[in-house]
């Protein structure tokens, strides 16, 4: 059983179509919408392998500070009081220019 392009209503269906425009994009838009959240919240609950975690753990170096280095740093800060006001100040506000 073949179809026959000539033998389709397509007069019918373009009529559908245009009288439910608006109806159909909206549906359409629906579905892609919900198809996406439910991809990101499955995106989202996904939980990293524990090896994956372990090994980029590793990759992290934490930075070694001598202790004549912490005293300088904090001989510094303490000598200059516009730099402390100015560290104070961008801790309570960060976003205030």
């Amino acid at each position: 059983m073949k179809i026959q392009l000539n033998k389709l209503p397509t007069d019918k269906i373009l009529a559908f179509v245009r009288r439910f425009r608006l109806v159909l994009f909206l549906l359409l838009f629906a579905v892609i919408y919900v198809y996406l959240l439910f991809y990101i919240n499955g995106l989202n609950t996904k939980q990293p392998a524990s090896g994956a975690v372990e090994d980029e753990l590793e990759t992290v170096k934490r930075l070694d500070l001598d202790q004549q280095a912490l005293d300088r740093m904090r001989e510094l800060t303490e000598e200059n009081v516009d730099v402390r006001a100015l560290y104070e100040e961008t801790r309570n506000n960060p976003f205030d220019e």
